[in-house]
């Protein structure tokens, strides 16, 4: 009985003191024990561990990740403007699914559809806009997060 408390003890102490120092460890988490879920355990080298978890650090950093979008249009004269903000007006209205996104990189506005991780996606809805979006194309993009509900 003393032995089973000792145990639990060190097992809760070092589990605090572990959340404590590390709490941004991917590794960590796979690897703690949750009741009812068993255990797991992970062989590595330490530089895999840091090289992931830096990765994990630079993505949480991010707004987006590299994915495609669709480019519907890009202009440089004295209407760019209000061309591209009619443009996303009226997708608005026609797409309510798919966000458009006003960029301008000196001296063109454009204007780029949706946040597709694949380009089969991208593919897939070009193909149901370019009736009305004819000079449309998918350009590999920075994309936002997909939307957790």
């Amino acid at each position: 009985m003393r032995l089973l408390i000792i145990a639990l003890f060190l097992i809760l102490n070092s589990t605090f003191l572990f959340s404590q120092t590390n709490n941004k460890d991917i590794f960590y988490e796979i690897v703690s024990y949750k009741s009812g879920q068993g255990s797991i355990s992970i062989v590595q080298s330490s530089h895999i561990k840091d090289i992931v978890n830096m990765h994990v650090e630079g993505s949480t950093l991010k707004k987006g990740i590299s994915g495609y979008r669709i480019q519907v249009y890009s202009g440089s004269s004295k209407s760019a403007k209000n061309n591209a903000l009619q443009i996303i007006s009226n997708f608005r209205t026609n797409y309510k699914h798919v966000e458009p996104h006003l960029s301008y990189n000196e001296p063109n506005f454009k204007v780029r559809v949706g946040d597709f991780r694949t380009k089969s996606e991208a593919l897939k809805f070009m193909k149901e806009i370019k009736n009305k979006y004819n000079t449309a194309f998918i350009i590999q993009d920075f994309i936002d997060f997909p939307k957790i509900y």
